[in-house]
């Protein structure tokens, strides 16, 4: 059987208008994380990262946030809406 590995989720809200360049500032780190648009109007995304590399996810997010203005949010506990 494999090993099971721990996904991380956050949630993001940044201006619809800059998703693509925060597609490209995201996965042009490392491919520490991948994103999904849950609602392109609000621009509200979801970020998705193995576990363990929550504290280099979130200084990559810190970064971006520097040049792209968006509002980290923490990922609801129960949630079904946003794709547990």
């Amino acid at each position: 059987m494999g090993r099971v590995t721990r996904e991380g989720k956050i949630l993001a809200r940044l201006n619809r208008r800059d998703i693509a360049m925060f597609r490209f500032l995201l996965e042009s780190d490392d491919n520490e994380a991948l994103f999904s648009v849950l609602e392109r109007d609000s621009g509200l995304v979801k970020i998705s990262f193995y576990e363990g590399s929550r504290r280099r996810v979130l200084n990559i997010l810190r970064e971006i946030s520097l040049v792209l203005p968006m509002e980290i949010l923490p990922w609801p506990a129960n949630h079904s809406r946003l794709g547990n």
